[in-house]
């Protein structure tokens, strides 16, 4: 028979070696850090000479000279720098650096900083849109004087512009923030969804692109909603999409139904507060202030005018018939029994577990359990919260269900030890198989795998005279499901199994929690000081097989009563159950020496 040790151990192993990672790490320069006295002076944007310091002396540069300078560095099209989507909202076309930030400067109500007043200096604030720095202006210029007769064989390339000017970015907004190493890493440009890290804005940008292909979209929005909650909240990520819908900040709300890819993009928007309350509804009903948000900004866009192919209505109609079936219930809780089976209750409450239906056992075990996993929520299986003492709060469910697998594991070793004699011993693990048969039969396995455990108790499993003596269907019977249920490669012959089963199911936990621990242990949160999505993809994949099974629930009646007799057993500790089993079947005993 072969040895099976608690779950929850698994759950702990060595990281596997991920060389993706660690070249990545190799790396980690912080890009948005700058300094607000660097900024450039609102008024020597407007004014056509451009005082520039150049060590002892001062030169005037006319602004034609200026441009023509900028210019010769890279006469490229900016789409690739302020992102294709952003040029075609605003129309902007060649225009030099410079240019477009005097024209961003004319469009934008930014407050670009003025003249400190006499006395005091400037404090540093991080800024809204676009501002270029004196320091940007000298660092370039200088670059282009320095290579202007190689401009042609190295010319500056979009991104080298774009990563000049990224600091001078907040890169907490959802408009006009480029795309460039410093803010997005997408490993295929041809796939906008295929995307390795990130900031928080741009993951966000991207659910609302303007154009949309639909199969790898939706595989982007359910990998962000599963696993969002590890880098942004719900309400801050409602209130970064409501901004989003709101439109750039340099065209008015009156004249943006006119831009065709503006509303491409609010509706976009409306299409993804669809898909997070049908699909994530749990986040809206637990949260009185993000359904209120939500209801408010439902009212305040209708008040706005609208493009004729709008989804407001849309989203309206959706939110209202949905939240018009009342607050949010757990599953468990909603259940609607359909004419479930009797229940096997014993004649006496007084009775032990022994003397308890095999059968009922099983059932009770199950819906019990059922509940627990019902409300298992997708952020308890990030960040390893069920293993970390500051994030244990995060994981109710997943360590309720950790709780009362190892409780009834020790119950039934106890149980085992506790019957001195051998025949009334063996006919206790038959009852064990059989109860673990039902619970197979069931899709129960989490509770399947609590008896197997018990089993594989050091106290336990040393009774050689014991399952020795058990009958031949027993041990068959036995035999079947560990082989089901083994470790060897990885659960693979039960995730075979498991990917045939029909609903209900309770799969076993501790075969997923040792998959999250691998993700989590071989890769890093962060790519660059970017949030890595990579790692999130990965999560997602193991916590959509753990969750797959919670929309189908069992038509069983739950007798808290007979749960109570379970409860009621007895458990020792690990010492104290090796000696009861060196008391039944002492060391290098023979059959016939034991009772």
């Amino acid at each position: 028979m072969e040895s099976t040790k608690p779950w929850t151990v698994l759950a702990h192993r060595t990281s596997r070696y991920n060389p993706e990672s660690n070249r990545n790490n190799s790396n980690n320069n912080n890009e948005d850090s700058y300094d607000s006295n660097d900024d450039l002076d609102s008024e020597l944007v407007d004014k056509p000479i451009i005082s520039v310091s150049n060590s002892s002396e001062n030169y005037k540069i006319d602004e034609n000279e200026k441009k023509m300078k900028r210019n010769s560095s890279s006469s490229k099209n900016l789409s690739a720098i302020f992102g294709e989507e952003e040029q075609n909202i605003r129309g902007k076309k060649n225009l030099s650096p410079v240019d477009q930030v005097s024209k961003r400067k004319r469009k934008l109500s930014i407050n670009f900083g003025s003249s400190p007043k006499p006395g005091k200096t400037n404090k540093k604030k991080k800024k809204s849109g676009l501002a270029m720095s004196q320091d940007v202006i000298d660092v370039t210029n200088n670059k282009n004087n320095n290579n202007n007769n190689n401009n042609e064989e190295n010319p500056v390339t979009e991104e080298e512009q774009a990563e000049i000017y990224i600091s001078e970015y907040d890169l907490t907004q959802v408009w006009g923030v480029p795309d460039c190493n410093s803010t997005i890493i997408v490993e295929d440009k041809t796939k906008p969804f295929d995307v390795k890290a990130a900031t928080c804005s741009k993951l966000i940008e991207r659910l609302t692109l303007s154009e949309l292909d639909h199969v790898s979209h939706e595989g982007y929005l359910k990998v962000f909603f599963m696993t969002y909650r590890s880098f942004v909240d719900s309400r801050t990520l409602f209130k970064k999409l409501e901004e989003r819908y709101m439109g750039p900040p340099d065209i008015p709300i009156e004249q943006q139904i006119e831009d065709e890819s503006v509303c491409k993009v609010k509706n976009s928007v409306c299409r993804v507060l669809v898909f997070w309350f049908n699909n994530h509804f749990r986040d809206f009903g637990t949260d009185n202030e993000l359904t209120k948000s939500l209801k408010q900004f439902i009212i305040k866009i209708k008040e706005i005018p609208q493009h004729k192919d709008n989804l407001t209505n849309y989203l309206d109609k959706m939110v209202e018939k949905k939240l018009g079936k009342g607050t949010y219930k757990s599953i468990f809780e909603s259940m609607v029994m359909d004419n479930p089976p009797t229940p096997v209750l014993p004649k006496d409450w007084n009775t032990s577990f022994l003397d308890l239906d095999e059968l009922e056992i099983a059932r009770q075990l199950t819906i019990s359990e059922s509940h627990l996993y019902a409300e298992i929520k997708p952020e308890e299986l990030q960040d390893l919260a069920w293993s970390k003492a500051k994030l244990k709060h995060r994981a109710p469910n997943v360590l309720g269900m950790i709780d009362k697998f190892n409780q009834y594991s020790v119950k039934f070793s106890t149980l085992i030890v506790s019957i001195p004699k051998i025949k009334q011993r063996r006919k206790v693990v038959e009852k064990f198989i059989r109860i673990a048969e039902h619970l197979m039969g069931m899709n129960s396995f989490n509770m399947v795998m609590a008896i197997m455990s018990g089993f594989g108790n050091s106290a336990i499993y040393r009774l050689k005279h014991t399952f020795g003596s058990l009958s031949k269907k027993a041990m068959e019977s036995s035999s079947r499901i560990q082989d089901q249920l083994s470790q060897n490669q990885s659960y693979k012959t039960y995730r075979e199994l498991l990917s045939t089963v029909s609903p209900p199911c309770i799969p076993f936990l501790g075969v997923y929690l040792t998959d999250l621990t691998f993700v989590e242990e071989g890769n890093t949160d962060k790519i660059n000081d970017l949030i890595n999505f990579k790692k999130r993809q990965l999560e997602y994949d193991v916590i959509v097989q753990v969750l797959k099974y919670q929309s189908a629930t069992y038509n069983l009646k739950m007798v808290p009563r007979f749960l109570n007799i379970i409860k009621r057993m007895k458990s020792l500790d690990e010492k104290s159950m090796y000696q009861l089993s060196l008391q039944i079947e002492p060391r290098n005993s023979k059959k016939k020496d034991v009772k």
